[in-house]
């Protein structure tokens, strides 16, 4: 396989590389995106090549707005 697992994790910066797996331009989300568990950002396209339900996790966390009532939990806690 890969060598590598792929995770969701935390994001908090703009990435400038390109996709870990693919080479491939990556626009990863603030503030959970996917990455190698090195932390190298994984495109759209890898992540479902190689982890559609991560993938989907993903998906669903931004459609269903859990980002924007995340960040206002931490406003309101660590504001």
């Amino acid at each position: 396989m890969l060598g590598k697992r792929i995770c969701i994790k935390v994001n908090n910066v703009q990435v400038n590389e390109g996709c870990a797996l693919c080479g491939g331009p990556v626009e990863p989300l603030i503030p959970i995106w996917v990455f190698l568990e090195n932390y190298l950002p994984v495109c759209r396209k890898c992540a479902k090549k190689h982890a559609e339900v991560l993938l989907v996790a993903l998906d669903n966390f931004y459609k269903d707005n859990l980002a924007e009532k995340l960040f206002k939990k931490m406003a309101t806690q660590y504001g």
